[in-house]
């Protein structure tokens, strides 16, 4: 199904990881068998158990492959809120040391000798280190949807959206609140994106996302209903699509 150009599947629960994680694996094995591949990757509990079947497809080079983060809290590595400690610990940690990807970005840098992530300022210097980082076009980027409709750290009505850069400092409506984020820059030019939706919670989000109403503005999940995008939805959020037909 195709609404507003986006690919749109309806997965049936009981097959939604092995299904989201073929899908992804063949993108990123198709774009490492060319010399190297980007991908950004989003947490949340959603995604999680996708990376984990991930580190166990045979399909994938990861020697090739860099792994970036679509946005990140504003709290240490170790910390369970980090992004970057999922990805160490349910990818990194099943590929093990010989199958580990060639690098593995964090958002945030703690200063040597430890101490606190960064004040403000400092977060801005990061947001421009990051997007220098970043490649022009990633091969994919892995988004989620919350209830309300953000995507990665670019939330309803707040100064990220209009971000020009490739990374942005963001405020979460919840703690914790500082965060740093892609742009909308990145989401229009990547290659491939997935966007990973599941449970009851997130349907009225996707209507918003991928139906007539709303905008960026109040739903920035919108960024990604474009061609290049998957929606990789369960039977639950994503039942009511059945019924629309292709839109």
């Amino acid at each position: 199904m195709s609404f507003g150009g986006a690919d749109c599947r309806v997965v049936e629960g009981s097959s939604y990881v092995s299904t989201a994680s073929w899908l992804i694996g063949s993108e990123i094995a198709a774009a490492a068998r060319s010399g190297s591949a980007s991908i950004a990757l989003s947490g949340g509990s959603t995604p999680g158990p996708v990376y984990r079947e991930l580190a166990s497809d045979p399909r994938i080079e990861w020697k090739k492959v860099d792994v970036f983060l679509a946005d990140e809290r504003a709290v240490p590595p170790d910390d369970p809120a980090s992004n970057f400690r999922l990805v160490q610990e349910i990818l990194v940690g099943n590929l093990g040391p010989e199958r580990a990807p060639r690098a593995v970005h964090p958002m945030f840098v703690v200063p040597d000798g430890g101490g606190t992530v960064g004040s403000a300022p400092s977060l801005g210097k990061m947001a421009r280190m990051y997007g220098d980082l970043l490649p022009v076009a990633l091969d994919v980027l892995i988004l989620g949807i919350g209830s309300d409709g953000h995507t990665a750290s670019l939330f309803p009505g707040t100064d990220s959206l209009r971000a020009t850069g490739k990374a942005a400092v963001s405020e979460a409506p919840v703690h914790p609140r500082q965060r740093l984020t892609i742009g909308p820059s990145v989401i229009a030019g990547a290659r491939r994106i997935f966007v990973l939706a599941r449970g009851s919670g997130k349907q009225q989000a996707l209507e918003c996302a991928l139906l007539g109403g709303g905008d960026v503005n109040t739903c920035p999940a919108r960024l990604a209903r474009c061609p290049a995008a998957i929606w990789v939805l369960d039977d639950v959020a994503g039942g009511f699509l059945r019924d629309l037909g292709p839109g």
